[in-house]
């Protein structure tokens, strides 16, 4: 009896003591990604940890001052030579983050380094971000606004005079942008951009007129906003294209005031392309003038595209659509609104290996009702 009471403690006892312990035994916080730890964009949350291997180069900002104005694959000509420059060595990566030289960033491989008249001109090649950084865990979000001022545009289509209204379009958007590299390897990358635009376009077409999906008019690239992490900057652009499918026997003029939201989602992960989308537009009823029935599709919107160190990134263009069949006569119409999506992505800064991808064009409409005159 006594044995099999002793043997009993002999389990229970460490059980016990294992039990009481357990409480007291903290669980090691998770070390922190290797690399560098850069400050946040402006009002941005999340990290930014970047390690580069010793052949990847920063340029700092007394060498971007001895930088001319750095042309996409052009030679790097330096006013002066340095110790630093003087360093460099084929097949290094040099790196250098927004400046005034280098407005959209720079990342190039060095392929020869000359010196000539107290010039130092750096010969490069192209190169990526997966075979220049060794680990990179990059995870941030925020959120900015622009207003850009696109005025009244006149031209003529077909011979037919036109005119657009445009005025200020004011864009917000939010992002959140991931980059995972481990080793050399591009594990992650994920760019999230949700934007707002608000405009006010009138339209006036002088006379009789038959089109299909034709791009009337588009805008210069105007620049809205960056998102900069740590020495990687992404350039946000918007172009503005407007389109129209009309069949016209008459002047006419429209106004119409439009409220378009367009969220798109461009993930690499597990070696495969995710594209996500989302949307939502608010019209006011459109003002409608003309002394003939009008049959016409008008779509506006910016095409968003990115920069990446320089290189074209991911891309689309989302064109807030109205439409309408209209009779003269009875001053009524069947009004829709709606949204033309078409998105794609340049991943060739990320790696060599992903080149092109182009998602499947995206259309959606919805009846807003009749409306008269």
């Amino acid at each position: 009896m006594h044995r099999k009471r002793k043997s009993w403690l002999a389990i229970l006892v460490p059980l016990l003591v294992i039990t009481l312990l357990g409480g007291c035994v903290s669980t090691p916080s998770p070390s922190p990604p290797s690399g560098t730890s850069y400050p946040l964009p402006p009002g941005a949350s999340g990290h930014i940890y970047i390690e580069f291997p010793e052949t990847t180069k920063v340029i700092d900002k007394p060498h971007a001052d001895l930088l001319s104005f750095a042309y996409p694959d052009a030679p790097l000509t330096f006013s002066e030579s340095t110790p630093w420059l003087e360093s460099l060595a084929p097949g290094d990566v040099i790196i250098c983050g927004r400046t005034d030289q280098t407005p959209h960033g720079l990342l190039r491989k060095v392929a020869e380094v000359t010196s000539t008249n107290g010039l130092t001109t750096v010969h490069t090649e192209e190169v990526t971000l997966e075979n220049s950084t060794k680990n990179s865990d990059i995870d941030i979000r925020g959120s900015d606004t622009a207003t850009i001022t696109l005025g009244e545009i006149d031209s003529s289509i077909k011979g037919v005079p036109f005119s657009l209204e445009l005025g200020k379009v004011k864009i917000k958007y939010d992002y959140e942008f991931k980059l995972k590299i481990g080793w050399f390897n591009l594990k992650e990358f994920k760019l999230r951009l949700k934007i707002t635009n608000v405009w006010k376009p009138g339209l006036t077409v002088g006379g009789e007129i038959d089109l299909t999906d034709r791009t009337i008019w588009e805008s210069s690239y105007h620049e809205i906003g960056v998102i900069e992490a740590g020495p990687i900057p992404i350039v946000i652009e918007a172009k503005f294209l407007s389109k129209l499918t009309a069949s016209l026997l008459a002047d006419i003029a429209l106004e119409q005031e439009t409220d378009l939201f367009t969220s798109a989602g461009f993930e690499y992960k597990d070696g495969d392309w995710h594209f996500t989308k989302d949307w939502d537009i608010s019209t006011k009823p459109m003002n409608i003038d003309t002394e003939a029935g009008a049959e016409i599709e008008f779509t506006l919107g910016p095409k968003i595209s990115t920069k990446i160190l320089g290189v074209a990134g991911p891309y689309f263009w989302a064109g807030g659509l109205l439409e309408t069949d209209f009779d003269a006569e009875t001053k009524c119409g069947d009004f829709y609104e709606g949204i033309k999506l078409t998105a794609g992505a340049e991943a060739k800064i990320l790696s060599f290996s992903l080149g092109h991808v182009e998602f499947p064009p995206f259309e959606k409409k919805k009846e807003l009702g009749e409306f008269c005159f």
